[in-house]
């Protein structure tokens, strides 16, 4: 480079000044989280899982029949199924239908139990205020004694029981006199044939076969021990002891 030339300066703060100037000109936008779109309840997963486990007549019959087969004679089993029954009310028709049917289809012990199932199902209905199926009971109720002592002798211990538990129903207003009259008298008939099926004393040298096996008497008699009210002795007056065991006698 010649001597005596000077060498240009140049000014940087022009070059830097706009990068300045333009770094604080810059809009600083915040982008703030938007909230969810709302969804509506009819497509809410939990809406539509609810929806999709709601019982349907069919599903409440076999539930109901389920539960009315294993029914055992303790008062907490009768209150259980009579909740579910009042829990889906709307079905009460069907679910009455069910007890008919069991009615027909069970054993005689069992049988017994659904009689006192009935007198549950009406009193706790009472309480809710609905009467569906006391009215149910009530146009029916010739049917379900026919079925708990049937004419052909295959419940004859059960006439004791069913005379109970009529008394009950008109107690708790479930029935009038005049309906437990009419009951009363098919429950006489049925009376009547059951001291013929007394069987013969144990000395009887008779080859006639008792219509009862001791397996079954001795569950009926543990039933009724724990139904309340107090059990009826039908199975005891059909098989009586034998004369020749001494009665217990009080000590002086």
């Amino acid at each position: 480079m010649p001597h005596g030339r000077r060498q240009p300066v140049i000014d940087n703060r022009a070059v830097e000044k706009p990068e300045i100037l333009s770094s604080h000109n810059k809009c600083i936008h915040t982008v703030h989280p938007q909230p969810p779109p709302s969804i509506h309840p009819s497509i809410h997963p939990a809406a539509t899982l609810k929806t999709s486990i709601a019982m349907d007549a069919f599903e409440a019959r076999l539930q109901f029949t389920a539960r009315l087969s294993r029914l055992g004679a303790g008062q907490q089993a009768a209150r259980s199924c009579a909740q579910f029954a009042l829990k889906h009310k709307e079905f009460h028709e069907d679910l009455h239908s069910c007890i008919l049917e069991q009615l027909a289809t069970v054993p005689m012990n069992t049988r017994v139990n659904l009689l006192y199932f009935i007198e549950v199902l009406c009193e706790q209905g009472s309480k809710t205020g609905f009467d569906g199926y006391t009215n149910m009971v009530r146009k029916d109720l010739l049917p379900i004694f026919d079925a708990v002592a049937p004419a052909d002798g295959s419940g004859v211990a059960n006439v004791g029981t069913a005379r109970r538990a009529l008394g009950n129903l008109l107690e708790k207003n479930v029935i009038d006199q005049e309906t437990k009259d009419t009951v009363d008298k098919l429950l006489s008939e049925r009376e009547a044939e059951s001291e013929a099926a007394i069987p013969p004393s144990f000395h009887d040298d008779s080859t006639q076969k008792r219509k009862f096996d001791e397996k079954t008497i001795n569950q009926r008699m543990n039933e009724d021990r724990e139904r309340v009210p107090p059990p009826s002795f039908a199975v005891l007056r059909l098989f009586p002891l034998p004369p020749n065991i001494p009665q217990a006698t009080n000590s002086p």
